[in-house]
């Protein structure tokens, strides 16, 4: 190999390899820190549903024994299975 073509490699490979390196360590740094965003987000929802339905179920079930309170009570339930009459009208 002639000098010119080993002193072009030397040059390529000194500019490249850390070049693809720090490449290398911010697509890994950049990606962790997504990663651990993104988990902190889901958390933070998650915990802000769990309120929700929380308050939902003591608000159901303040209600609930509201109606029981006022004397109301479900009626009955059949035993037999009847058929479910149609809302919709049949075409004449």
């Amino acid at each position: 190999m002639r000098i010119r073509t080993r002193l072009s490699l030397a040059f390529f490979l000194i500019s490249v390899v850390p070049l693809g390196l720090v490449t290398a360590y911010s697509y890994t740094s950049s990606a962790a820190a997504l990663r651990r965003a993104v988990e902190g987000q889901a958390d933070q929802m998650a915990a802000e549903m769990g309120d929700r339905m929380a308050w939902v179920m003591t608000d159901l079930g303040d209600r609930v024994n509201a109606c029981g309170a006022c004397g109301w009570t479900p009626p009955p339930r059949s035993r037999r299975n009847r058929p479910q009459r149609s809302l919709m009208r049949r075409p004449s």
